[in-house]
């Protein structure tokens, strides 16, 4: 059930906006809850619309196509794109559980837990341990409400490894998805 796992990703270039790098913050056994969630009209986004094949190319270069498109998967509807030149994917899923659950089933045994907000959305920044590297892998959980995360995971280029930070690049993909489900919601 590790989504971070169904959404296997790799970025080729850097995107075009920068991003900030996700910092750690103080947490104890408390999990951040949505301040203000969004709306059911942003909710009934589709992943390739939160996060669409134009967008995947800025991020991923040219010869970025959709890999996968799955609005009814077991696990949770999802998005992946890929460019086959450079081995580059990016992933999107919403998954119909909280940040809490995330907190319980991945926050032991991940090889990096970062705490941050994304546009005063709590967010976690993890590296699967199930073949994830620190330097080439990142997953952003965004608790867009209490029971429901926008998920973007990356996983760059070889040629990209060193050169830029994956949570920064699934920070702007992430970033990307919220405003354009925010926009959905009117």
């Amino acid at each position: 059930m590790a989504c971070a796992v169904v959404m296997a990703a790799t970025v080729a270039t850097s995107c075009s906006e920068p991003a900030t790098a996700p910092r750690e913050t103080p947490s104890g056994t408390e999990v951040p809850t949505v301040g203000k969630p969004l709306s059911p009209a942003a909710l009934s986004i589709a992943p390739c619309e939160a996060f669409d094949l134009r967008e995947a190319t800025v991020v991923l270069g040219p010869g970025t196509a959709l890999q996968t498109q799955d609005n009814t998967g077991p696990t949770a509807p999802r998005c992946a794109y890929t460019n086959r030149d450079t081995n580059a994917n990016i992933a999107v899923a919403l998954a119909n559980y909280g940040l809490a659950r995330y907190h319980h089933e991945f926050k032991g045994n991940a090889l990096l837990w970062r705490e941050f907000q994304i546009r005063d959305f709590p967010a976690v920044a993890t590296v699967s341990p199930l073949g994830g590297r620190r330097e080439r892998d990142c997953t952003i959980a965004l608790a867009v409400t209490d029971s429901v995360l926008l998920f973007a995971d990356i996983r760059l280029a070889t040629t990209r490894i060193g050169h830029d930070d994956p949570c920064t690049v699934a920070t702007a993909v992430a970033t990307t998805g919220l405003e354009n489900m925010r926009r959905r919601s009117g």
